[in-house]
């Protein structure tokens, strides 16, 4: 198809005036407020660069705000334009500006008007055009989405400084699943921060139900078609959210490694969420040679499909080696899937799992924190704190370690091990504790028990909850 043709079919809108029929669509994602505020903001604001893995509704909630750009009457219909860019036979280097050219001679005379790419990472050298256009067409409202984060991040990223906010669109969070299916807690429907969360004490029998839901949204998944998907469909959506999107149609793109190469990793990963990968036993173990998984695990990490948490001492020294980097699935139910199972929350060894879980729920601003786990022997003991959240001045903002089981002897233990890392002299010296000491649990909160580090135990499910909240009250 011509890409005359293909933005044309691309645009019904601009012939029925009607808005997409997305707009009408019950739920959106908790991320839709923020974005199309800046959208629609007519104060100077930034580009906003929509990222995030395949299949998490990036194009769905795009064409969201087209709906309300054009309901609302902030934009007239034929003045909106929405072009994917993935089957353009032609993107080149003039690319953004042909397509802006066709739209141009269609357009109304007199604006506003709104331009959106889709897959923006299809388009060479797609950073400079975007930054070009939106120096010389001050009318004109730019948006973009892009999911193959590995090339976007490998490639230069001065030509955008001061033009683009990047806006992350996670696999739905297990505050948005509870919210979906219409079964948020009476008891959270009023708080509006994380803090609030953690005051709340539910009953045990409210905690065993938020339990059951967050079995089901570990078995379901993050992406949206898995939410509402009957369970005989979700073998079928995964085989092709993984195989035939992420490993067969992304990976060859970059001619680095072979699809089936990566397959394997990512199965291994999938298997081992949440735990340490040394890249020697695993090259043995899937029989990949060694020097090609580095390249494999960092397309993963920048893909969006996995995150990598780092020792401690490796994140403060800024080692780039990633030696003994665990790798926790960004998509919590990935695991399960992909490997035909299903979790069941009451089996043995699901510590690991529901880490990942907490690991994925977590809010970080780029740059000024980063999470990473504590590991360490010293006098004869070995001292371990499953995620640590450090700020820019290097100074812990949160420590938290993951028990799923209600052991007093275990949070005691906990307690023990977070005061004495806080009493470390590089730690000491800091203003104020952190903000927040979470040793996670599965149905009880521990109030009776005096801790010297000023713990807090919540059990997982809400304390994850309440990390998604925090997650969307940043907006982005």
């Amino acid at each position: 198809m011509k890409m005359r043709e293909w933005i044309v079919a691309s645009n019904p809108w601009w012939h029925d005036g009607k808005p997409p029929a997305e707009a009408q669509a019950k739920h959106r994602r908790a991320l839709f407020a923020a974005l199309a505020e800046q959208t629609f903001s007519t104060d100077y604001v930034r580009t906003p660069i929509l990222l995030g893995p395949r299949r998490v509704g990036k194009t769905y909630l795009l064409r969201q705000i087209i709906g309300e750009a054009i309901a609302s009457g902030r934009f007239k219909p034929k003045n909106v334009c929405f072009i994917t860019i993935d089957p353009l036979p032609v993107r080149d280097h003039s690319c953004l500006y042909d397509i802006l050219k066709i739209f141009r001679e269609q357009a109304e005379t007199k604006g506003p008007y709104l331009v959106v790419y889709d897959e923006i990472q299809s388009c060479d050298d797609w950073e400079t055009q975007l930054k070009v256009l939106t120096d010389m067409y001050p009318d004109i409202r730019f948006m973009a989405s892009g999911s193959a984060a590995y090339a976007m991040r490998l490639r230069g990223r001065e030509t955008g400084v001061g033009r683009f906010s990047e806006y992350y669109l996670p696999p739905i969070l297990f505050y948005e699943y509870l919210d979906f299916i219409g079964q948020r807690p009476a008891a959270f429907r009023d708080a509006t921060k994380l803090e609030d969360i953690l005051s709340v004490r539910l009953s045990p029998a409210a905690i065993a139900k938020l339990n059951r839901h967050l079995q089901d949204y570990l078995n379901r998944g993050g992406y949206p078609e898995m939410v509402f998907a009957s369970s005989p469909s979700h073998r079928t959506i995964t085989l092709d959210i993984f195989d035939n999107n992420l490993l067969r149609a992304i990976a060859p793109l970059y001619g680095k490694f072979e699809a089936n190469d990566l397959g394997k990793v990512q199965g291994h990963l999938t298997a081992h969420s949440g735990l340490e990968i040394n890249v020697s036993r695993l090259a043995t173990a899937i029989n990949v040679k060694r020097d090609k998984i580095a390249d494999m695990l960092n397309y993963l990490v920048a893909a969006y499909v996995v995150a990598r948490t780092p020792k401690v001492d490796e994140l403060l020294r800024e080692n780039a080696n990633h030696r003994g980097d665990r790798y926790s699935l960004v998509n919590n139910s990935a695991y399960t899937l992909s490997q035909g199972v299903e979790i069941d929350l009451a089996e043995k060894g699901i510590g690991h799992k529901l880490e990942a879980f907490v690991r994925s729920q977590m809010h970080v601003e780029r740059l000024t924190n980063r999470i990473c786990y504590i590991h360490f022997k010293e006098n004869n003991q070995t001292f371990e704190i499953d995620l640590a959240l450090i700020d820019l001045h290097n100074k812990p903002k949160s420590l938290t370690e993951v028990k799923w089981d209600d052991d007093e002897n275990k949070f005691l233990a906990a307690d023990r091990t977070m005061a004495y890392m806080l009493n470390k002299i590089e730690w000491r010296k800091q203003e104020r504790r952190p903000d927040i000491l979470v040793c996670t649990s599965q149905s009880v909160y521990a109030d009776k028990l005096a801790f010297k580090s000023g713990l807090t135990v919540i059990p997982t499910a809400q304390y994850g909850y309440g990390l998604g909240l925090e997650k969307i009250r940043h907006g982005r």
